[in-house]
């Protein structure tokens, strides 16, 4: 899942052939183990088209898709990768990069809170390189793929920033600027990557370069978002501008004490419960545009809006936590902290009503008014 759409049975690669066994194997990737009922299904891959024909397709598709994954499975007997439960089906994939993935993570975090570094570096390097390309990278772009994906990416980003304050507190600051600068030019308004350029860059020796760095955050927060930096990444500014001993790195050791040291850091570094913002878009009262629109029109408008509800979320760094009904929730300050997470919740509000004035043509339906 985590680039191209790839499949193994046996350790054996198989071909997964035809855009909608694909859909629908990521469909069912996205919601592992669970049950996806079959009109969830058929409205997701075959939009508009009748009921009957979309059921028909579906259950060609899944009889395709299971020889495809299973090619020694004889003829009759039943399916142990895409199991028919009421009302739908469930995949049961034993192994996904996704997963090893995350579990390569939570053994890094292990790691550092044990204080072996050298291992959290190496596990955070392992589970990055299983990246071939972007989470779901086939179906980027359709609503329903859109939150694992997002989430994986987050993930995958916090993995690195995870991994560059390992190796910093390692004495690497010098190897890792090049790397640094290329991650801060591709997400120019993310905090915790420019605080981890503007420290490698100081501790290098380059003083006004990492000033430089500051206010190119800086400005890319003002000028995307219309907001400050942190307390944090200006705390750090202030201490370049005054040359903080604080800054300077530590000699890297593997003692005892260094050990349990560094253990003693990471567990107070361990996330707390925190206040998050929760931003609630609603189209209209679900009673209402069930009984005014078409089922087809519905799907359409609905995947208009939440496409815009994403756009303005992710704009300020937010998450789409779930959906529900004709409703997109959204959560400010987490799994990314910010201080400000009111604040950015505030504007992804007023920057979704101006866009939503803006495509008003297009979530007109007759008898609704947008």
């Amino acid at each position: 899942m985590l680039g191209p759409l790839e499949a193994y049975a046996d350790g054996r690669g198989v071909t997964v052939a035809g855009g909608r066994q694909r859909a629908l194997l990521l469909l069912l990737l996205v919601h592992a183990g669970e049950v996806v009922s079959s009109d969830r299904l058929t409205d997701l891959l075959w939009p508009g088209e009748p009921a009957d024909e979309a059921q028909r397709a579906l259950h060609v598709t899944v009889s395709r898709l299971r020889k495809a994954l299973e090619p020694d499975r004889p003829a009759g007997e039943r399916s142990d990768v895409i199991v028919t439960r009421a009302p739908g089906y469930a995949l049961q994939a034993t192994s996904t990069d996704a997963a090893e993935f995350e579990a390569a993570v939570e053994a890094a975090r292990e790691a550092s809170r044990g204080g072996d570094l050298e291992r959290a570096v190496s596990l955070h390097r392992d589970g990055v390189a299983l990246w071939r390309g972007g989470a779901y990278a086939e179906v980027v772009d359709e609503i329903w793929a859109q939150p694992e994906a997002q989430r994986l990416e987050e993930l995958r980003l916090a993995a690195i920033e995870d991994r560059v304050d390992a190796e910093l507190a390692l004495g690497r600051h010098a190897s890792l600027v090049p790397e640094l600068e290329a991650l801060a030019s591709r997400h120019p308004t993310r905090e915790r990557l420019a605080g981890q350029l503007v420290l490698a860059l100081y501790r290098a020796g380059r003083q006004a370069d990492a000033l430089a760095a500051y206010r190119a955050v800086r400005e890319a927060l003002v000028d995307q978002l219309g907001l400050e930096p942190a307390p944090e990444l200006r705390r750090l500014q202030a201490s370049v501008l005054a040359q903080d001993p604080a800054l300077d790195a530590k000699p890297a050791g593997r003692s005892a004490a260094a050990a349990a040291e560094t253990a003693t850091r990471a567990r107070a570094a361990e996330p707390e419960r925190k206040q998050v913002t929760v931003l609630v878009a609603d189209i209209a009262p679900s009673p209402k545009l069930a009984g005014a629109v078409d089922a087809e029109e519905l799907r359409r408008v609905m995947k208009v809006f939440q496409s815009i509800v994403h756009a303005s979320v992710h704009r300020l760094e937010g998450t789409a936590d779930r959906l529900t009904g004709d409703g997109v929730v959204a959560v400010f300050g987490a799994p990314a902290a910010h201080e400000d997470h009111a604040r950015r919740a505030c504007y992804a509000a007023l920057h979704l009503r101006q866009e939503l004035r803006t495509h008003s043509s297009e979530l007109r339906v007759e008898g609704i008014d947008s």
